[in-house]
């Protein structure tokens, strides 16, 4: 859940500092991503406990936040880039 709630805290500040529309472009582009990494982990910790594979299956799931640091790290570049460029 913290991924989704930063990906919309960059969000409504790239809202403020340039506009809505790249707001908007940028979170649904990180929420369709999210939500197939999360997609992903799900059918994962199925199939890995259909199959028996214990530490698998505790592993796709534990592991999910680390797979959210690409998505939120472009976001903070965007949000860092329209810092820098308004110098605010």
């Amino acid at each position: 859940m913290l991924p989704a709630v930063l990906v919309g805290v960059f969000c409504a500040e790239i809202a403020r500092l340039k506009s809505t529309r790249y707001a908007l472009v940028l979170f649904a582009i990180s929420a369709i991503l999210l939500g197939a990494l999360y997609f992903r982990a799900y059918y994962g910790f199925h199939s890995a406990m259909r199959d028996e594979r214990w530490t698998a299956s505790a592993l796709v799931l534990g592991l999910l936040p680390f797979w959210t640091v690409p998505i939120l790290f472009v976001c903070f570049a965007v949000w860092a880039h329209f810092k820098l460029k308004n110098g605010t």
